[in-house]
């Protein structure tokens, strides 16, 4: 038994976070999955003061000498402390909490190893503690595990890669070996890599290589397509689309890329230079005729005016409005925001699904229902159609459980690409970090999503 539920199991621990250390979008989103907390430490978990001598989650700033966020507990007062000075401290004792639970000790702290042999060793135990769906995917995590026996290579940048392989066993894109210093643009196109490069699928009217020329069909030239693809961890049913967005991600000031032509008889190259993501690059609104609206979703990313910009068209319509929202290649982002809209649709408190978490210590928790009410402002009057593929994922797929069944929603397309997510990060060695999925996520059936996917009402092919 992990060293917290010992001590906590039947009780009720209290989490204070002052309100200026983090974000009311953060707190939201801490609320939102609670379960987590309660997985891990056996118990309640209440977001609020604790009454005197309750078992508490503080915060306080880090001690003179600290190089790094610390955790800590205390099993005499039954207190966990995050030593923290910011709200990135914060969430990375957050991060630290199935650390934590699964170690014999009492404090640990937010620093990578010093050689890569103990980040190999510290890989494999945090996947084996953390990661929720080995019976899933059908991977014996014994035999995944014994790949770490053997030596890892002492330089740091054959280590990342070595490290990557065997991550991606995992099938998982949440899971994943990431570079600190890279940010990541992904341009607007969609594709799928071979070895011989990325076969593009979507290429948006008036995009740097729509303007360049290149149209779908086409093929990007990708320098070690065999790299890319031996280190991508994903789903089956999106496996070379997920290669090919990380191939296309722009990790400097810009990236040039070459296209050919299906034929071979033309070649293009064009830049492309990394851009804050603004309204009209998430979304399209057409107003098909006086009843239909189609809005096309490419991200649930928060930017500003995407959620008025819902609540506008929900308040202008009625029971004979229908909605056709396209959500394919829609990765996620904000859970946050996923539910805020999922709401706008919603008639009365509904079942959105049910999830699952890991408490650290190489166990799946309870199975939590879950539920949420519809928008107390504006809401879709209307029906709603929405279309989906096997780059529908993570959040997005937070949007869709719920809605699915419903009897004014109807779901088109291919199946999803499955992602529960809840990711936790951990340092392993100079600005790379093991992101871990948390979570299995299901639909009201009793369906995992994870790994599988959300099914449509009707399965079809989308061009």
């Amino acid at each position: 038994m992990c060293k917290f539920k010992k001590v906590l199991q039947g009780k009720e621990l209290y989490l204070d976070i002052p309100h200026q250390l983090i974000s009311e979008d953060i707190r939201t989103l801490l609320e939102l999955e609670v379960e987590e907390f309660s997985t891990v430490f056996g118990c309640e978990v209440y977001f609020q003061k604790p009454p005197a001598y309750a078992p508490r989650w503080i915060f306080r700033p880090r001690h003179q000498g600290m190089d790094a966020a610390e955790l800590e507990w205390s099993p005499g007062t039954k207190a966990l402390i995050s030593y923290a000075d910011n709200e990135d401290d914060a969430l990375q004792t957050f991060s630290l909490l199935h650390t934590l639970a699964r170690t014999d000790k009492n404090s640990v702290e937010y620093s990578p190893p010093c050689t890569t042999q103990e980040a190999a060793y510290l890989i494999r135990d945090e996947v084996l503690n953390t990661f929720p769906s080995f019976e899933l995917r059908k991977i014996n995590p014994v035999q995944w595990a014994k790949q770490f026996d053997e030596p890892a290579p002492k330089d740091w940048n054959e280590f990342k890669y070595w490290a990557q392989k065997l991550i991606a066993q995992l099938q998982d894109a949440h899971t994943s070996i990431i570079e600190n210093r890279f940010s990541g643009f992904v341009p607007p196109y969609r594709g799928r890599l071979y070895e011989t490069g990325i076969i593009l699928d979507r290429v948006p009217f008036n995009s740097d290589a729509d303007q360049a020329g290149v149209a779908p069909g086409w093929t990007v030239r990708v320098e070690d397509s065999l790299r890319w693809l031996t280190t991508t961890g994903a789903t089956p049913q999106q496996y070379r689309q997920i290669a090919a967005r990380k191939a296309l991600t722009v990790n400097h000031d810009y990236q040039r890329f070459t296209a050919f032509s299906p034929n071979g008889s033309q070649q293009i190259s064009w830049d492309e230079n990394p851009q804050q993501l603004i309204l009209r690059d998430i979304v399209d609104v057409i107003q098909m005729d006086d009843c239909i609206t189609y809005i096309g979703l490419r991200s649930f990313s928060p930017v500003p005016g995407l959620l008025s910009l819902f609540k506008d068209v929900c308040a202008s319509s009625s029971e004979y409005s229908h909605m056709l929202l396209d959500l394919r290649g829609n990765v996620g982002g904000s859970i946050v925001l996923a539910r805020e809209l999922q709401s706008l649709f919603l008639r009365e408190k509904t079942q959105i699904g049910s999830a699952s978490f890991t408490d650290g210590c190489g166990h799946l928790g309870p199975v939590f229902a879950r539920y949420t009410c519809p928008s107390s402002n504006a809401r879709w009057l209307g029906t709603l159609e929405i279309l989906i593929d096997s780059m529908t994922y993570s959040a997005t797929e937070d949007f869709i459980l719920g809605l699915k069944g419903l009897s004014h929603v109807s779901v088109r397309g291919e199946r999803t690409g499955g992602g529960s997510g809840r990711p936790r990060s951990v340092p392993i060695g100079p600005d790379l970090s093991l992101r871990i999925s948390t979570a299995i996520t299901f639909e009201k059936g009793g369906s995992p999503v994870e790994h599988f996917g959300i099914e449509p009402d009707v399965a079809e092919p989308l061009s």
